[in-house]
């Protein structure tokens, strides 16, 4: 049989010690038999050449090593069937950084800056000048002369009462010779007792409004807005009885607005409430001056003068208000102020009358009436006014202080008891209020209570000389 050898051109050696039958051949294999085959010497083949390759019909024979594993032809430079070696690519560099984020902060500053810039001149172009007040706003404040405060009685025969009241007050009356009635606004505390011969003078409150509304003048508009809320700022200080903050504000609002006259006006309301009467009448007569027509300020001009006890000059001015406007009922009680304190006592009566006449439901008017009826020693229409008083408003001190007075002058001293303690449960500020009862204690011989109530006006007014004097009187 024809072995997988003989197919690739080669016999393989017989075995030794064994015979062998060689089998018949074909021709062509016998052809080859007959000559001996001379193999050629061995090579190493030529790997750059097709591999089993060599002669026609020839069978090359296997290199030196046959057998053994075929070497690695991946390896070497020039390895058989080796694959080229491509050393792999370096990653692809990353993409820039994106700067939306950067520029977003820029853009952000940036807008940041701007507000910042258009804030700063929004306010340095609407900065106030700040102007200096000429009084400064933190003067310690006079007693209160609030609208709803009664006015104070001056027991002196001379001169005008004191302390000043609210614009519609009036001041009560005192029994015989009583002292100048302490500020409305200061502690209870008993007064000296009233003589027999001197009675009370009447004081009264300015007559213009706490709170005017400013007319606006010719100036630039933040000027203007300027003085107009410092204005108002004033006008709530005043009300609420802060008279020296007030002031401080109308000043401001004078220095924007020199030519307003509606703050020189306020200004002069708030020095009267201070009782810085001389201050007051400069402001209200260039308030006056600046707006001759308005009567307003003609009028608070004789107030002023009144209290700064320019007689003469408060009754010219208090005329003119009158010709110029015959309804002004307060320039007529006003007036009727200034012959009290001329002791004109007859024309406070008639000045008094008018007024009630165009305000008939004035608690203070009848106040002011019986304060005159009081002075001409006129008893029983001086107690039918202070009754009217009362019954108008059951609230008035000063209207249960004068019926004191009555009932004290005609020795009703129990009498005049009830009404002095009435007037102190409404008023329990008001030193005269204390003196009189003092006073009345000492006519009834009640040393005791005489003594108690001097040491309560002195608590009001450590000056008063009344409540010294029963001090005395009481031991």
């Amino acid at each position: 049989p024809t072995s997988a050898a003989t197919n690739q051109g080669y016999t393989p050696p017989l075995p030794t010690n064994q015979s062998f039958i060689q089998p018949t051949a074909p021709n062509t294999y016998n052809q080859y038999q007959q000559q001996p085959y001379n193999p050629p010497p061995a090579t190493t083949p030529n790997f750059n050449q097709g591999y089993n390759q060599g002669p026609q019909g020839y069978s090359t024979p296997p290199a030196p090593g046959y057998n053994q594993a075929p070497p690695n032809y991946n390896q070497g430079p020039q390895g058989y069937n080796q694959v080229p070696y491509y050393p792999p690519a370096p990653p692809p560099p990353p993409p820039p950084a994106k700067k939306t984020g950067l520029w977003l902060a820029v853009a952000g500053i940036g807008i940041l800056v701007i507000i910042v810039v258009a804030l700063l001149a929004l306010v340095l172009t609407s900065k106030p000048s700040d102007p200096t007040p000429t009084q400064q706003a933190g003067v310690v404040p006079s007693p209160t002369i609030g609208n709803s405060t009664p006015g104070l009685t001056v027991g002196a025969t001379t001169g005008p009462a004191t302390t000043s009241a609210a614009t519609a007050n009036v001041s009560t009356t005192s029994p015989p010779l009583p002292t100048t009635l302490a500020p409305t606004t200061a502690a209870p505390t008993t007064t000296a007792a009233p003589t027999a011969t001197a009675a009370p003078t009447a004081t009264v409150a300015p007559t213009a409004s706490s709170s005017p509304t400013p007319r606006p003048p010719t100036a630039t508009p933040n000027s203007v807005n300027q003085a107009t809320a410092l204005a108002k700022e004033g006008d709530t200080l005043l009300d609420n009885a802060k008279y020296a903050d007030a002031l401080a504000k109308y000043q401001q609002a004078s220095v924007l607005q020199p030519k307003n006259p509606v703050y020189h006006h306020s200004a002069g309301l708030a020095l009267l409430n201070l009782q810085r009467n001389a201050e007051a009448v400069k402001e209200l007569k260039t308030a006056s001056d600046l707006d001759p027509n308005d009567t307003r300020y003609l009028e608070d001009l004789g107030y002023g003068y009144y209290k700064n006890g320019q007689y003469d000059e408060a009754e010219k001015a208090l005329l003119a208000t009158i010709q110029k406007e015959p309804t002004n009922d307060l320039a007529f009680r006003d007036l009727g102020l200034v012959y009290v304190a001329r002791q004109q006592y007859s024309k406070a009566v008639d000045q008094y009358l008018k007024a009630i006449q165009l305000k008939p439901n004035s608690s203070n008017y009848y106040v002011a009436l019986g304060n005159a009826y009081y002075r001409l020693q006129r008893y029983p229409a001086a107690d039918d006014a202070f009754k009217k008083a009362a019954e108008l408003d059951s609230k008035n001190s000063d209207a249960f202080n004068g019926r004191g007075n009555v009932s004290y002058s005609l020795g009703n001293y129990q009498d005049a008891v009830t009404y002095y303690l009435q007037a102190i449960n409404l008023d329990s500020k008001v030193a005269v209020f204390y003196t009189n009862l003092g006073d009345t204690y000492i006519k009834l011989k009640d040393f005791p209570n005489a003594k108690s109530a001097a040491q309560k006006a002195l608590a009001i007014e450590p000056g008063n000389t009344k409540a010294q004097d029963i001090l005395t009187q009481a031991g």
